[in-house]
């Protein structure tokens, strides 16, 4: 026999009935977030690479600094700091992430921005499947942070904020271990740059980790 009465059973039973509609909501939005949230993506992989592929043939063109080419040059979405002119993505592969991470931790800046660069690319590419596991298990996530704090270089803030942007759009452990960092304080100290483009990279990345979070 129940120890509860008909009316409480009644009254429990609806009870968690409220909590599963509940927990059900709240996977809805948060799948749609992510689905939403990854279109956009896509769509912003497209045309990076769309607009990178298109500036190969003008890879001598730019200046260069102990064998690496990194400028300004504007690109097709107006940002002086996304041009990848003078970098050929074809050639950017998951086979050369040891070689990138190398360069991150390079005391010459033009090669941290370089590895930076290239890591993001790699992470970018729509038609591949990013390498978000080896990326994080290879522990730079803390190194791309640390690089937020290059008041005086724009490129390596915007290039390190677009690489955990990316980062944060796999799955929710990799965006879990972005967050374990201090990502999120970080970027909102971020937020306040004088580079519009850094900006809107940081609004992506909030973004990007938000829309892995139900709250």
């Amino acid at each position: 026999m129940s120890m509860f009465g008909p009316e409480k059973s009644r009254e429990f039973q609806q009870g968690m009935d409220q909590q599963s509609l509940r927990r059900n909501r709240e996977n809805d939005r948060l799948s749609l977030r992510r689905k939403k949230r990854e279109e956009q993506l896509q769509r912003k992989r497209r045309q990076i690479i769309s607009t990178s592929s298109s500036s190969v043939s003008d890879t001598n063109s730019g200046g260069s600094n102990g064998g690496y080419s990194i400028n300004n040059n504007i690109n097709s979405s107006n940002s002086q700091l996304a041009s990848t002119k003078g970098i050929n993505i074809k050639t950017i592969l998951t086979d050369n992430l040891a070689q990138y991470i190398k360069e991150l931790k390079s005391e010459n800046m033009e090669q941290r921005i370089h590895g930076t660069m290239c890591i993001r690319i790699l992470l970018s590419k729509a038609d591949k499947d990013p390498p978000y596991k080896e990326i994080v298990d290879s522990g730079i996530v803390p190194l791309l942070l640390s690089f937020f704090k290059c008041e005086q270089n724009q490129k390596l803030q915007f290039e390190a904020a677009w690489a955990l942007t990316n980062i944060a759009s796999g799955k929710a452990e990799e965006t879990a271990v972005v967050v374990r960092y201090g990502a999120v304080p970080k970027f909102v100290k971020l937020i306040s740059s004088p580079s519009e483009d850094v900006r809107e990279q940081v609004i992506w990345a909030l973004g990007n980790i938000a829309g892995d979070s139900p709250e």
